[in-house]
């Protein structure tokens, strides 16, 4: 039965348990880090959410400590009219086993980071998967796209007035 098994401050998990959740993100996150890179990375996060099918780690999703100068140069990257201060929670590591992928999971995760008052200020993302997503759940882009190191990369922001569109994103 796939269900999030565990949502938190990363800090309160073993040592091993984070050694797994950066292995799962390592051979599946596509992020170019290594496992001891990323498991500096999770000790630091401000939450993070695990999700299983039975005792399998299928997905993650976390908010990430704002970064200020990689932000600034993301929001002037996007030639986004924003303020950058008032947003200080940024989507991370979001990320489903493929075997998994195109049934929902990651914006099922989004919709329990929401519903637990998680809600990312920002997103900064290069998928495709992701952009549908983030707009059926109500963020907006904002900018232009800027050419990053993977590929092209646009910036989302949480516009809590918006209706949740199931429909855009392949729930209904």
């Amino acid at each position: 039965m796939v269900d999030v098994v565990w949502a938190g401050r990363p800090r309160r998990l073993s040592r091993d348990r984070l050694s797994q959740v950066a292995a799962f993100l390592e051979t599946h996150g596509g992020t170019g880090l290594r496992a001891d890179q990323l498991h500096r990375r999770l000790r630091k996060l401000r939450a993070l959410m695990l999700l299983h099918d039975d005792d399998l780690l299928i997905g993650t999703l976390a908010l990430k400590p704002v970064n200020l100068r990689h932000q600034r140069r993301s929001f002037r990257n996007a030639e986004a009219p924003l303020r950058p201060r008032r947003r200080r929670r940024e989507l991370g590591f979001l990320c489903i086993d493929p075997a998994y992928r195109n049934q929902g999971l990651a914006f099922r995760m989004m919709q329990e980071a929401r519903d637990r008052g998680w809600c990312p200020t920002y997103s900064i993302t290069g998928r495709e998967g992701v952009r549908k997503m983030h707009a059926a759940l109500g963020m907006v882009q904002h900018g232009t796209p800027w050419a990053g190191r993977k590929g092209e990369l646009t910036l989302w922001t949480w516009d809590e007035d918006a209706e949740i569109d199931l429909a855009a994103s392949g729930e209904s």
